[in-house]
């Protein structure tokens, strides 16, 4: 009874510490491989992308009210451009993208106009630019559809890695050609309302030569990051199975001849095969033990030629009363069997 015990005992420890050891060695391999595919797509998404892709947070001001607390005048916002930022030759689009909550006053707007004015360098020789004005509206969310993705990212706004908001997506300018004499050194914005409530701005301007994989990379950098992550990753496991799917030329190895370093070793309550078969080839061989139950009757279990790993512990969860390896060719050298250490 206490050998029995303490043999089970043994073997939930020698699974157990088998078990962390496996799930230490995949996260381990897993971060260092995401840690390097994301560096790797940072390079790439820095090398593809031109310097004429900007994206520039946006800032706004308004006048509050003193009684309720509320904007009393436009939304407005000036947006400084560095110098060269804006070189002639190019066109450029320009956009405004508001992240916006999700909240009851926003789904009350309705339309709004937004409208943009280019300041020049020297304002004092030039006429005076016009305002260009383009219509927009908060996106219609249904009531169902807001509840199911509470419901869905419950756990995400909890740990605060998600918030309802909706992307309002504005086309300010498009085709713009800056002038050689006095390029534009400020951009003004406003938002013809003052009941629209903003999380966040971003002022995205970009060349119409941005088509194809960089214009995705550009516009949607989160999904393009998931996608080119999982690419390079995908690369990376598929190179590396060709390299090591096949086994190097070692000579063909009849079915039962020893295999030298490699052992098999045996619970009886529970037949568990440890392989050590480093630097053999073992495409030919046969794993298979003899399991004898309590009335006597002996079973083969056979495992078919091949498919371990040079070093592996399969536990067969096979109940036997007592295992052994199956009946082999003549051979020189035995297969060394034993009970399994843990």
């Amino acid at each position: 009874m206490l050998d029995s015990l303490k043999e089970k005992c043994l073997l939930y420890c020698y699974w157990l510490g088998d078990s962390l050891k496996r799930v230490l060695v995949i996260v381990s391999v897993s971060a260092f491989a995401i840690s390097v595919a994301v560096f790797l797509y940072g390079l790439l998404y820095w090398a593809v992308l031109p310097s004429t892709a900007l994206a520039i947070p946006v800032r706004f001001t308004f006048s509050s009210c003193d009684v309720l607390g509320e904007p009393c005048s436009y939304i407005t916002s000036r947006v400084k451009l560095k110098k060269d930022k804006l070189q002639p030759g190019h066109r450029y689009n320009l956009e405004l993208l508001l992240d916006v909550p999700d909240s009851q006053a926003n789904r009350d707007l309705g339309m709004f106009l937004t409208c943009t004015r280019l300041i020049p360098e020297h304002p004092s020789q030039l006429p005076p630019s016009t305002s260009t004005c383009s219509s927009s509206v908060v996106p219609f969310k249904a009531s169902l559809v807001s509840l199911v993705e509470s419901l869905v990212l419950l756990p995400l706004h909890m740990a605060g890695l998600a918030t309802s908001n909706s992307l309002v997506s504005i086309s300010l300018l498009e085709d713009h050609q800056e002038d050689r004499n006095s390029p534009s050194t400020a951009l003004e914005l406003e938002l013809q309302t003052s009941r629209l409530q903003i999380q966040a701005g971003v002022l995205k301007i970009w060349t119409n030569d941005l088509v194809g994989i960089r214009y995705q990379m550009y516009h949607h950098p989160k999904a393009s990051m998931v996608m080119g992550v999982t690419s390079i990753l995908t690369v990376w496991y598929k190179s590396h199975l060709a390299q090591g799917g096949a086994p190097a030329p070692r000579g063909e190895m009849k079915r039962g001849e020893s295999l030298g370093p490699m052992r098999s070793r045996w619970l009886l309550a529970c037949a568990v095969l440890t392989t050590k078969c480093a630097g053999v080839d073992t495409a030919n061989f046969e794993f298979a033990f003899l399991c004898v139950d309590e009335k006597g009757t002996e079973v083969k279990h056979t495992f078919g030629d091949g498919g371990f790993l040079d070093e592996e512990a399969y536990d067969t969860e096979v109940q036997c009363a007592t295992c052994s390896p199956p009946e082999a060719e003549p051979s020189t050298h035995e297969p060394e069997i034993g009970r399994a250490h843990v």
